[in-house]
């Protein structure tokens, strides 16, 4: 088969973590991720924050256009998380994997599935997406629906689900308010 194009391509070796995992093991130390020699920030400027301000983000006005992972508009960030708005109005031809951040998307508006290497998960309205760093997806979604709208929330540290619902093994427990 004719294998699919992947537009940003960061080697993260997750490898010691495979293991660990593989063995029905958890790990819940913050290892960091593997320096990445091909990697280019992004310039963000940073705003004064000699002072807190309350703000309101009109995010409905952010332009509907482009694709959920190359046009997302920034709305707020610091060293370790950002937060981003995304109004796509279709459907990437590519893969896409974050090499540099765990990412959670929250779907405001759209449904579809997640397509990645593991399978696909569907989603609608009011559904969290957590993407763990070096994992390849792509969000299809039906654009003659309207914009598939999201919340994106980028993290440098590990996105974990609190240890109350987890076994001592890592595995989720049944009184857990999510599934795996």
């Amino acid at each position: 088969g004719e294998a699919f194009p992947v537009v940003k391509d960061l080697s993260v070796d997750r490898s010691a973590f495979d293991r660990i995992i593989a063995a029905g093991g958890d790990v819940s130390v913050n290892c960091g991720g593997t320096p990445d020699g091909n990697a280019s920030p992004v310039p963000k400027v940073a705003a004064d924050s000699r002072e807190l301000r309350h703000r309101h983000f009109k995010t409905a006005q952010v332009p509907v256009g482009g694709s959920p992972t190359l046009h997302r508009t920034l709305l707020l960030f610091n060293d370790e998380v950002s937060m981003a708005i995304v109004h796509a109005d279709h459907v990437d031809k590519h893969f896409f994997r974050n090499a540099q951040a765990d990412e959670i998307f929250y779907v405001t508006k759209g449904n579809g599935p997640l397509e990645t290497p593991f399978g696909r998960i569907a989603f609608v309205d009011g559904d969290y997406l957590v993407i763990p760093r070096g994992i390849i997806y792509r969000l299809v979604f039906d654009p003659s629906a309207g914009p598939l709208t999201l919340l994106v929330i980028e993290s440098r540290g590990m996105v974990r689900t609190p240890r109350r619902y987890r076994t001592e093994f890592g595995q989720m427990q049944e009184v857990a308010p999510f599934s795996e």
